[in-house]
């Protein structure tokens, strides 16, 4: 469960000014507002959505006697690493997403169509590729397109060159 660590809830407190000021901010024993606090050190800073919009704070609490210069540090490390899984878990729909497009895109063309990448691995073949090769799919997957296509290296080669002229 949750608490309300606003300055209107409980006066002034790291994780409020962090949210209020949107910084990194450290406040110290006699710094809090409500006594039961003075006894702490506590280091909070914003954590960002994808949008840049504030979602929380993490917040570091100890003793004040424990109060060391590097515990700020430590709880941006700890924002940074929780900003940066959200960007990655971002990335990682937004690129199944359009995977999932492009494959049916793909399978709604009318000509047989089969994907590789740089190296030359398959990595998709559309239903109508499939239909006139006479093959299951899941056979090329993964496999290099030289098991179907000889001379393939001599293909990539060429818009290769191509594509360094322009």
């Amino acid at each position: 469960n949750g608490m309300y660590m606003d300055e209107k809830n409980i006066g002034t407190n790291a994780m409020a000014i962090a949210l209020e000021e949107d910084r990194p901010v450290q406040v110290t024993a006699d710094e809090h507002y409500i006594d039961i606090f003075k006894s702490l050190t506590c280091s909070a800073a914003p954590i960002h959505g994808i949008d840049g919009n504030i979602i929380g704070t993490l917040n570091l609490t100890s003793d004040w006697t424990n109060k060391h210069p590097h515990t700020l540090g430590l709880v941006l490390f700890g924002v940074k690493a929780i900003e940066n899984e959200l960007e990655r878990s971002h990335i990682s729909d937004v690129l199944k997403e359009t995977y999932n497009y492009v494959g049916s895109v793909i399978n709604n063309v009318g000509k047989g169509i089969i994907t590789v990448d740089s190296d030359g691995n398959i990595n998709n073949v559309n239903n109508l590729a499939i239909e006139l090769l006479d093959i299951v799919q899941g056979d090329l997957i993964g496999k290099r397109i030289e098991s179907i296509i000889p001379g393939w290296n001599n293909i990539y080669m060429s818009f290769k060159d191509r594509k360094s002229v322009v």
